[in-house]
């Protein structure tokens, strides 16, 4: 196998197991838990990857709010 597969598979592994791990915790701690790790981003090569993700987070977070309101106003 070569070193860039070696590579690939210890990714997947790793991600596989921080899931798992991540798996039992509550959606506010799961949250919490995203946000201290992209604040604590420091590489500026990533800052497009964080403005795509918090634009997809606001929307997800607007769909969760119509459907929070939805259920208590009907």
């Amino acid at each position: 196998m070569t070193a860039f597969l070696q590579k690939k598979q210890s990714e997947l592994s790793q991600h596989a197991i921080v899931e798992d791990a991540l798996r039992d915790l509550s959606d506010k701690d799961k949250g919490l838990f995203a946000l201290r790790l992209v604040l604590s981003t420091t590489d500026p090569a990533a800052a497009g990857m964080i403005s795509f993700a918090a634009d997809q987070i606001s929307n997800h977070a607007q769909r969760l709010m119509r459907e929070a309101f939805d259920r208590e106003c009907g």
